[in-house]
Formats: C-alpha cells, structure tokens, sequence
C-alpha cells in the first residue's frame, strides 16, 4: 500500500459531522454507497499494482 503523508491533528476534519441531538449524519450514505466506493479504490490499487486497466461492473 502507498504511504500517505498527513496531519494528525485534522486528518478527520473533512468527515461528515454528526447533529449531537438525534445522532444522524449531516451527510447520508447507506451501506451500498459505500460499497460501491470500496470496489472502485479496490481497482484502483489493483491498477497500480499490475499496470493494467480493470474494469468495473454494476
């Protein structure tokens, strides 16, 4: 995996905030959103590993 440089002390400062009172995110993302984000940095490591397109299916 890549080293990535960063900040400690804002490194979560661009993550959604959650409302203290009834505790839902400011920005709403279900579980198949976040999937879909997962397979697409999943090909991209991949990509860079092996230097070669990977393609993506719905």
């Amino acid at each position: 995996m890549p080293s990535l440089k960063h900040s400690a002390s804002n490194s979560f400062s661009s993550y959604p905030r959650l409302n203290l009172e009834d505790k839902k995110p400011v920005v709403p993302v279900n579980g198949v959103e976040g999937l879909k984000d997962l397979k697409i940095i999943d090909a991209i490591y991949e990509a860079v590993k092996t230097g070669k397109q990977v393609k993506l299916t719905a």
